[in-house]
């Protein structure tokens, strides 16, 4: 009896697949195009695109339009080729796709996010932190943890230190993130501490930036720095003469040398930072060679 309901119910089930058929065939309805859709037969070409996105653009802008011309509808695809134009430094055409995108569905948060992003590679900084602004505010949980990374980058910019920390402590503390993830933002974060006089901060933050990219001289340049500025003269001296190919690096060393009272090693470091095109160390040198 069970067998006999149970091949009833498939029987009424196939004339219903059947009558969709017929229905579908009439009038158009793309109810197929809707069930691939949904079962994900365009995912292997979008698994495909994420995996070329940075190693080959080009390629990943071909797949991505490939895909808009099928569906010249659904507003990720203009999102996920403004990605594309922003990896190629395309940031005006980042910028129209995202308006299409967000045109074709305002909900959109993460197009805010890339919109921010293209702004702010154009140096529109007000505009990068606008959109940023309006990312977070929409769904601050869901949102990029690099949206707050960026707006931490404009605000620096724009001389908000306060908020630009207020962001990076955020991004550093998502545990999300491996620590490969969060270099640049010890680096970012160190360049705002010795901007607020706060060395020792900066000294933490310049080596933990170090413990992942070890010859980076930048951040052996902003390391000493950070040292002098705490008085660690003998630690200051050893990562500066790591990144002498720095006029500045040589500044610091020449201000070290002054206050050790060796005037003629400073004198010489004062000239070489000039040799590289640093104007800090001319009123030294003059003063030197004055009280020579």
């Amino acid at each position: 009896m069970k067998e006999q309901k149970n091949k009833g119910n498939y029987s009424f089930l196939g004339l219903i697949f059947v009558i969709l058929i017929i229905l579908n065939s009439i009038f158009d309805w793309g109810l197929f195009d809707k069930i691939k859709e949904f079962a994900g037969i365009e995912k292997p070409r979008y698994d495909e695109f994420e995996n070329q996105i940075f190693q080959n653009p080009d390629y990943a802008l071909d797949i991505i339009n490939g895909l808009i011309m099928q569906k010249p509808d659904r507003p990720d695809g203009y999102m996920q080729r403004a990605r594309v134009y922003i990896v190629k430094e395309e940031y005006s055409s980042a910028l129209i796709d995202l308006e299409k995108s967000l045109q074709l569905d305002g909900s959109l948060f993460d197009a805010h996010y890339y919109k921010g992003c293209a702004y702010y590679f154009l140096n529109s900084i007000d505009d990068a932190i606008n959109e940023f602004n309006i990312a977070i505010d929409m769904n601050a949980k869901n949102v990029s943890s690099y949206c707050y990374y960026y707006r931490a980058c404009s605000r620096k910019k724009k001389g908000q230190l306060n908020g630009a920390l207020s962001d990076l402590y955020f991004f550093i503390n998502n545990d999300k993130l491996n620590k490969d993830d969060k270099k640049y933002a010890y680096f970012e974060r160190g360049l705002i501490y010795i901007d607020l006089n706060d060395c020792e901060n900066a000294i933490k933050d310049f080596s933990l930036f170090l413990s992942i990219i070890q010859e980076d001289k930048t951040a052996y340049l902003y390391l000493g720095k950070a040292e002098y500025l705490c008085g660690k003269y003998e630690a200051a001296m050893n990562d500066l003469n790591t990144a002498l190919d720095y006029p500045e690096s040589n500044y610091w060393m020449g201000k070290i040398y002054l206050y050790k009272n060796q005037k003629e090693t400073a004198l010489k470091y004062f000239e070489n930072a000039v040799n590289k095109g640093d104007t800090n160390s001319v009123k030294y040198i003059k003063d030197l060679k004055i009280n020579h």
